[in-house]
């Protein structure tokens, strides 16, 4: 199941102020990834579904190539992953996903404070690495802390998830191990993803 989508750019109020122009929505303040030296500004998509705009934290002295998804200066910005939650642990997750031949890393645990102070906090597989082009989700768990979609107005839906990649057949194969079938597949050059919002 799709938890959130993820659009990575370097500089996070420049895209929140350009998705509010194009869609007319406003992405709500998230928070602040200590460690991993991003921040993130939320989208309601649903009650369980979210888009999340990610951007380098300039308040956190983290190399690139610590932050999350590498952010720099130079990168360009676009959808970079998929975050999905299955209803089952991540470590029989990430035990269907190896046999699958996938290696979706370790599991790792994380929090931020919400703007109200509040703290969310959840296990999930890294996010860090390559996941096939950012086409392969990782997994997330938030245990007893609400879904941040919860707590946002969903003004926009999710209406497509499309990757797209050199070699379909094998991603179609690792998905279907891993039950995702909400997703497209279809083939391309480069790995990538497609989405859809309405």
């Amino acid at each position: 199941m799709i938890d959130h989508v993820i659009y990575a750019t370097p500089d996070l109020d420049a895209a929140v102020a350009a998705f509010a122009r194009e869609h007319g929505v406003s992405p709500e303040p998230g928070g602040r990834h200590l460690g991993f030296g991003t921040r993130n500004a939320l989208v309601g998509l649903g009650a369980h579904t979210y888009l999340e705009l990610v951007g380098i934290d300039l308040q956190q002295d983290v190399p690139p190539a610590g932050r999350l998804f590498g952010l720099d200066a130079s990168f360009e910005p676009h959808f970079v992953a998929w975050c999905a939650r299955a209803n089952r642990s991540l470590d029989q997750t990430v035990a269907i996903a190896r046999r699958a031949g996938y290696e979706p890393g370790d599991i790792i645990a994380m929090s931020r404070a919400r703007p109200d102070g509040t703290t969310l906090s959840w296990t999930m597989t890294t996010p860090l690495g390559d996941r096939e082009g950012g086409t392969l989700p990782f997994y997330i768990d938030w245990g007893t802390t609400p879904h941040p979609a919860a707590g946002l107005t969903a003004k926009l839906s999710l209406a497509a998830l499309t990757i797209v990649h050199p070699e379909p057949s094998r991603i179609c194969s690792i998905l279907y191990a891993l039950g995702e079938d909400t997703v497209g597949v279809e083939a391309g050059a480069t790995p990538g993803l497609l989405i859809m919002l309405d």
